[in-house]
């Protein structure tokens, strides 16, 4: 009986010890007090390293592979959660109580927002590091602005003083920003039409014709990989592929400077052998060009990344430090995005007349190939300026395995130097260009020390024309040389792993085919600004005797309200204000602007979102100059 009984308490152990070790998945929803549910919530294991962000419906999966672990659920301005699970816990649904601490700082109610602390300048010896770190949801700049800064983001101070031992290359040193032109488009038309207006012709590329296509589902889902062409009498001079959000970006004669007429273009959506015309084609200014067509939603779940580095001697003060980055952001992806399918790639590339030209690792689910083939490599060879970034970018597009099926396709292009200035070779890059804007490849140029300002028009101009956004280095980290600032109004410097994480996590958003399953009932949200100063109209003052010792009374501070009711909504929003409005811009999760709505004096309005797919939107207004209140709005059928 006793050998029984000391049997069975061995194999109990044993059996334990065989639990803990498997890796078991934990799902859940993380949600407000009012039951909204809460996107880019950072989840941690308690312990660890190891975590993963909420999507754009506050849902989350994570591995974990210790019976008894403890899950930290962070968000700014909310107080932190922590949560104990073991394999037998149920579907989580956790409530984040506001923190009205440092809610202090917050514009918005339900959004931490935080303004750009001024972290610009070199770093040196005993300085520690300052960054944004976490999720931003690109709420944009709008058209015609200055600069907002409702990023849902945090700043983290590194106690990594630089001292020789702390700055050997590892992952989270590199500081980055992000300009995204689609967020301020009418900034980026003034910046081509003045400062950068020069290098247009230097590259032969211009962005001015651009037309912007919404596809969605009858059912109201937006529809991702319908492959869309911009057609001129019997010519198609563009084509691209919608993506997460349901969009496409087309152009017209970027590479030309023969003008169109608008009456004669059509733009043609392609779906799974149907065929689909829009004959009343308009440019962005004019509005979003929607095409609604009968398909079932679905999410396709492959997401196929790859990183393309110049690896030429002039990258030798940053390559280490980027491979590091790279290793860690790859090594992230699987916690962050459960569920899918990761193919990683990489090329490193040189020039002509080095030891090689490019070297690959193609498209691969093992993440481990990929990740050896970037630490054996290193930088050398190059010697002038230009490089083979044509050469780069046409074995990557052209000879890599995309998959057709594939939600997101994006390509990394981190280099310090333009292209040769070259016929032929600006002649093949745009050829590249065109064909990953076929494919549904976005280009996203990161920019090292050592590029000048013709090479960042050429990078933002690629960016636009293949559906990406523009990156670069800054010199915040104090890592390599010096960094030229791009122009624009203000960006906001983050760590780059993170910053490159959210990319992908941008990219890969999508509306779940079951979206309004969890969602709440609807109810009003409001939005409050911050105190302030009301500006004094001095047409109202009539007393012109007051000396210096006798000054006009300021008025008092107060804070400006209004309310967007229902939330979720079917497409049509009110809003209430107690105060006259101006206009309201409406932008989606992936940083463009859809919808400009004018209100002149009025205390009321109403928003008609019904053409839109179902989705977040962000609802943002300018409540006094360069002040900015923005409000999530979940659009439902």
């Amino acid at each position: 009986m006793k050998k029984k009984i000391f049997t069975l308490i061995i194999l109990s152990l044993i059996a334990m010890q065989w639990i803990s070790a498997q890796k078991y998945t934990i799902r859940g929803t993380v949600a407000d007090v009012d039951g909204n549910p809460i996107p880019g919530v950072i989840i941690i294991i308690k312990g660890t390293t190891q975590g993963t962000i909420t999507d754009i419906n506050g849902k989350f999966v994570i591995a974990v592979s210790d019976d008894l672990s403890t899950l930290v659920f962070s968000f700014i301005g909310y107080i932190t959660e922590e949560k104990i699970v073991t394999h037998e816990t149920p579907e989580l649904r956790i409530i984040m109580a506001q923190d009205i601490v440092s809610l202090e700082e917050v514009v918005t109610v339900g959004y931490a927002v935080t303004k750009k602390k001024d972290v610009t300048g070199s770093i040196s010896p005993g300085k520690p590091i300052k960054a944004l770190s976490a999720v931003k949801y690109a709420v944009p700049e709008v058209v015609g602005s200055e600069p907002s800064e409702m990023y849902i983001m945090e700043e983290r101070s590194y106690d990594s003083e630089l001292t020789e031992d702390s700055r050997k290359p590892g992952a989270g040193l590199l500081t980055a920003g992000e300009i995204n032109d689609f967020g301020k488009w009418e900034l980026w038309n003034d910046i081509t039409e003045g400062e950068l207006n020069q290098y247009v012709n230097t590259w032969g590329i211009n962005t001015d014709n651009r037309y912007s296509v919404q596809v969605k589902s009858e059912d109201g889902f937006p529809i991702t990989g319908a492959k869309i062409k911009l057609v001129y009498g019997d010519t198609t001079i563009w084509q691209a592929m919608t993506d997460n959000t349901g969009k496409a970006e087309l152009w017209a004669n970027s590479f030309k400077s023969d003008k169109v007429k608008e009456s004669r273009l059509e733009i043609v959506a392609e779906y799974k052998n149907q065929s689909f015309t829009n004959k009343n084609v308009h440019s962005f200014h004019n509005g979003v060009n929607m095409i609604t067509i009968p398909a079932e939603c679905s999410s396709p779940g492959t997401i196929d990344i790859a990183f393309v580095v110049d690896a030429t001697g002039s990258m030798s003060d940053e390559i280490n430090y980027l491979k590091a980055e790279l290793d860690n952001i790859m090594g992230r992806l699987k916690d962050t995005l459960p569920g899918n399918t990761i193919n990683l790639g990489c090329l490193f590339y040189r020039d002509n007349g080095d030891s090689y030209l490019t070297k690959k690792s193609d498209l691969t689910a093992r993440h481990s190939d990929v990740i050896d083939f970037i630490r054996e490599n290193s930088a050398d060879g190059g010697g002038d300026t230009p490089e083979a970034v044509e050469a780069a970018l046409d074995t990557v597009v052209n000879h890599f395995s995309w998959s057709d099926s594939a939600m997101v396709k994006v390509v990394f292009l981190i280099l310090d130097a333009p292209p040769h200035d070259d016929p032929s070779v600006k002649n093949n890059l745009k050829r590249v260009i065109q064909t990953a804007a076929l494919k549904g490849i976005r280009i996203v140029p990161v920019t090292c020390s050592g590029i000048d300002k013709s090479t960042e028009f050429l990078m933002r101009a690629i960016a636009l024309l293949t559906n990406g956004t523009y990156v670069f280095l800054t010199d915040d980290s104090g890592i390599g040389d010096s960094h030229i600032k791009p122009t624009t109004d203000e960006y906001t410097v983050e760590l780059l792993n993170d910053l490159l994480i959210r990319l992908i996590i941008q990219y890969t958003s999508s509306t779940n085919c079951s979206v309004t399953a969890d969602l709440p009932q609807a109810d009003t949200l409001v939005i409050k600004s911050k105190e302030y100063v009301p500006e004094i109209d001095s047409t109202e003052i009539t007393d012109t005797t007051n000396s210096v010792n006798d000054p006009i009374e300021v008025q008092d501070k107060k804070s400006f309200e209004w309310k967007c009711f229902p939330n979720p909504t079917t497409g049509i929003i009110h809003i209430v204000s107690e105060e006259e409005l101006s206009d309201f811009y409406v932008c989606d999760v992936s940083g463009k602007i859809i919808l400009r709505h004018s209100v002149s004096g009025e205390t009321e309005t109403t928003l008609d979102l019904t053409p839109y797919p179902m989705g977040v939107y962000f609802i943002r207004y300018e409540y006094k100059p360069d002040s900015w209140m923005t409000g999530r709005i979940v659009l439902i059928r």
